[in-house]
């Protein structure tokens, strides 16, 4: 709505209750701007992710867990609590919920419940930032691994990237990533050297950078 003029003629109270309009108006346009600068354009995930060996499925119904590593909580009861290690809590811990252990210790409950990992599987040697959400990692086949969420990641809004592997295309070994779902984004190794098609492999991820940027 637009200020109305100043008319001559006006008392007081009219003068000042056109002062105050027209300072809100003013303030009203530089919270609208401060907004618009402080909104992200985006969500990200950044980390340094390793790799190594095959497939190599184990269960953990006691004991510790190991940082960067992706849990699967099977058969857990309302006992269960897994906070301490960056798992759900008590009351809060069904079948089929994932999380990467943000520690290294023996959870405060198992209750009964056993957590699946894949030692093959991608691990978090660092989290950069993540704005996205619960993402996790696993083993798919060698030299194909997927980054999973529940629903984060928006079609054609998702944009992935990865840094080269442990030795790089000029050792002919190539890196890549690409989206697949809203669940799921694809990470693969492949040796470039002497095949045609490039063959597989593991063990070339060493803290190498992975970027997801989900857009608004």
């Amino acid at each position: 709505m637009a200020i109305p003029s100043r008319q001559i003629g006006w008392g007081t109270e009219s003068n000042l209750l056109w002062q105050i309009l027209k300072q809100l108006t003013r303030l009203t346009s530089v919270l609208f701007a401060l907004k618009q600068v402080a909104t992200p354009k985006y969500k990200i995930y950044e980390a340094l992710i390793s790799q190594s060996g095959g497939l190599n499925p184990l269960l953990l119904t006691s004991g510790a867990v190991e940082i960067g590593v992706t849990y699967r909580l099977l058969g857990v009861t309302n006992g269960s609590d897994f906070s301490n290690v960056g798992g759900p809590g008590a009351g809060q811990a069904v079948d089929d919920i994932y999380f990467i252990a943000t520690n290294s210790g023996v959870p405060i409950s198992y209750g009964g419940g056993s957590l699946y990992y894949d030692t093959g599987a991608p691990i978090v040697n660092v989290v950069l930032e993540n704005t996205i959400g619960n993402i996790w990692f696993i083993y798919n086949q060698i030299g194909a691994y997927t980054v999973k969420s529940d629903g984060l990641f928006t079609q054609n809004k998702t944009v992935p990237w990865i840094g080269s592997g442990a030795e790089g295309v000029t050792n002919g070994i190539l890196t890549g990533s690409n989206y697949a779902s809203v669940n799921s984004v694809e990470i693969y190794t492949v040796s470039i050297n002497s095949s045609v098609p490039p063959v597989p492999v593991d063990d070339e991820l060493n803290y190498t950078p992975i970027q997801i940027k989900v857009y608004n």
